[in-house]
């Protein structure tokens, strides 16, 4: 248990420093997420043996597997390799599920931020018709013209990791004492 805890407290450590960082200047670094999928491997493999280790290369390769897809696919423009560096240190530090529960909330709340900064900006519904035209393009005839950089914009997912990160040991922790919650 007490191993759990530390890889909890390294885990929010990391992801507020990549916040910080990718709120700063745009990257997550190397030299950040790189050691932790190491740590993360060898602190689970040395407290629960080839299990842990297991647990914590399946966890690196299913929380990075989908994000490097999109990264792949987009040519760096849907996701940053940061990000899918972070998710796979996560996935390595906490488990599978711990770290596909944190990619799931933090690209959630991107979602939600997404929406509500394109309603401000008094674009939603035609990025939402833009949206509903891409998605049913293969099945029309005509040619659809895909978005081009007007259309386009970047947000920061780090901040949004960090926060998915923290909601997710917090419910660990408080699933005890506040059961309704689950």
């Amino acid at each position: 248990m007490g191993s759990l805890v530390v890889l909890q407290a390294v885990a929010l450590l990391a992801s507020v420093t990549a916040a910080a960082t990718d709120w700063r200047i745009g990257r997550i670094p190397n030299w950040l997420t790189l050691p932790l999928v190491v740590v993360g491997l060898v602190v689970n493999a040395a407290a629960r043996g080839s299990w842990g280790a297991t647990e914590s290369a399946a966890g690196l390769l299913l929380c990075a597997g989908v994000p490097w897809a999109a990264f792949r696919i987009s040519g760096g423009r849907a996701i940053g390799g940061g990000d899918v560096k972070l998710f796979g240190a996560l996935g390595s530090l906490l488990g599978p599920m711990s770290g596909l529960e944190i990619e799931l909330g933090a690209l959630l709340l991107l979602l939600v931020f997404a929406l509500v900064r394109l309603a401000f900006a008094g674009h939603l519904l035609r990025t939402m018709l833009g949206t509903l035209r891409l998605a049913a393009a293969p099945f029309s005839r005509k040619r659809i013209i895909a978005p081009t950089g007007a259309e386009l914009t970047s947000m920061r997912l780090g901040p949004a990791i960090a926060v998915a990160a923290f909601t997710s040991v917090a419910s660990m922790h408080l699933s005890g004492w506040l059961p309704w919650l689950l």
